[in-house]
């Protein structure tokens, strides 16, 4: 086929054009009230004391680690399991990454996060891949800080709060690829005043020094933000409606099985498990017209030169995870051909 369904894309609308080209009338393109305003709205959104917006998830989480006092000899845990991006915010500090394995979601848990603790261990990055649920209150009871990544979670409640605010730090991201979108973009958020206002120092001080660093977020950014989080539950709703047709499809599948476990709530991505490896689904399904990604590029254990056999849940899951086009923006169309697509490629019991 000549046109594939992308495997990510966002969802713009008129009133997303209408809010950036206000902002590009009124001249106030840089960091300025837009930013405020969508700092402020997200924290509302979310329960949290208040955000500081950055141009990534990466340098969200870059601040929250200098945040929390982190530099060269400390070690700092996170799963092998996610973005590369997030060992490289790590190194980035000077700290020295400790990657501990995940479960069968993908999520590092209290015990994975145990095995690999250390007397230098002084913060700890639990990830909610996927929108997949971390444990953060039993990962918090190790008794070291612990920074939430909810950059996929945005929107997800766990335990009658939203993700970003369980851990002492959170980080989010509004990347094109995410929850919802500034283009390019992220922000640290937490419930801790102390920590917020350490947070916003820290920006204020690289500002005011002119020196590299300091990451603001644009009012052309915050602008978008502001209006996709306006309508941010129909992103939600849409995004709930393709989970039970994607399932009740997944179930069937013969060769595959869905990667959701328990029961139904929000989700970033909707993930299988491909019985005869990610390569052969991946292929298989763009013969059909429809992109496929692994659940993460590559395993950090990996690019560290560590041993597999360390690391059996993240090894699984790499071989097996197979993520297709899963968001708000899909036509109904669209989702039928994702769904006809699995069901070619998988068999249907």
């Amino acid at each position: 086929m000549h046109f594939s369904l992308p495997h990510s894309r966002p969802w713009i609308k008129s009133s997303d054009r209408l809010a950036v080209d206000d902002v590009l009338k009124g001249g106030m393109i840089a960091h300025g009230d837009r930013v405020q305003a969508f700092e402020q709205a997200v924290a509302n959104y979310l329960g949290a004391a208040g955000g500081v917006a950055c141009t990534s998830g990466t340098t969200a989480l870059s601040l929250a680690l200098k945040t929390l006092g982190i530099s060269a000899g400390d070690e700092v845990i996170l799963p092998s399991y996610v973005c590369w991006n997030v060992l490289s915010a790590v190194t980035e500090c000077g700290a020295t990454p400790r990657l501990c394995d995940v479960d069968d979601r993908g999520v590092a848990t209290f015990q994975t996060a145990r095995a690999v603790l250390s007397s230098q261990t002084r913060a700890i990055v639990a990830v909610h891949i996927f929108g997949h649920p971390c444990d953060i209150n039993s990962i918090s009871s190790l008794g070291l800080p612990v920074i939430e990544d909810a950059c996929q979670a945005f929107g997800l409640e766990i335990s009658g709060r939203l993700a970003g605010t369980l851990g002492d730090l959170g980080i989010l991201s509004f990347h094109a690829t995410k929850c919802m979108t500034t283009g390019e973009g992220g922000m640290l958020v937490t419930r801790n005043v102390r920590l917020l206002d350490c947070a916003r120092s820290l920006v204020e001080s690289v500002k005011h020094n002119n020196a590299a660093g300091a990451a603001t977020m644009s009012d052309l950014q915050a602008a978008l933000g502001l209006a996709q989080l306006e309508r941010y539950q129909t992103f939600l709703v849409r995004r709930q409606q393709l989970f039970t047709s994607y399932h009740q499809t997944a179930c069937q599948l013969t060769t595959a099985f869905p990667g959701y476990i328990g029961k139904p709530r929000f989700l970033f991505r909707y993930t299988l498990r491909a019985q005869y490896g990610f390569e052969n689904a991946q292929a298989a399904l763009l013969a059909q017209g429809v992109q496929a990604r692994r659940g993460v590029d590559e395993l950090l254990h990996r690019r560290l030169g560590l041993n597999d056999h360390d690391f059996p849940g993240a090894t699984k899951l790499f071989s097996q995870v197979v993520s297709i086009p899963f968001y708000p923006s899909l036509t109904e169309q669209e989702q039928a051909q994702v769904l006809h697509a699995i069901q070619e490629v998988f068999d249907v019991a």
